[in-house]
């Protein structure tokens, strides 16, 4: 299992750009996205074969470091290499009770991210605790 964060925000083009600066990363051509307007839908940033963070671009200005009604948070958990769909389907089943917003109310049957046509299961939430995941096998 493996673990890192992925970031809203505003501006992400030039947010991707200060942190592969920053941090001597380079960008996985193979998990880019782009919203109809050129920002990042999504973008994972890496240090050889690892990914250090993912940038997404805020697109409906939702960003809030506080978690207040449906508002998606600045950061979220991005947790992958579960190995299993059952193992997803578990932590969907656990993390999904009382979610205050569940960007997969069908479950992970229904990905967010499924480039390598169905070799991906994932889903996206926010718990109740306000805690926002990305959970994937």
């Amino acid at each position: 299992m493996k673990s890192s964060c992925q970031i809203y925000v505003k501006n992400s083009l030039e947010a991707v750009e200060l942190y592969l600066k920053a941090f001597n990363l380079i960008k996985n051509p193979n998990m880019t996205g782009y919203n109809e307007d050129g920002t990042y839908e999504h973008v994972s940033l890496m240090s050889g074969d690892n990914e250090i963070l993912a940038v997404a671009e805020d697109a409906n200005n939702e960003c809030d470091s506080i978690i207040q009604g449906d508002k998606r948070p600045v950061m979220a958990f991005n947790v992958y290499g579960l190995g299993t769909k059952e193992a997803v389907d578990h932590a969907y089943s656990v993390l999904s009770i009382e979610a205050r917003l569940n960007d997969n109310p069908k479950g992970p049957e229904c990905p967010f991210w499924d480039e390598d046509n169905g070799n991906e299961y994932w889903f996206s939430l926010v718990d109740k605790f306000g805690i926002y995941w990305g959970v994937g096998k």
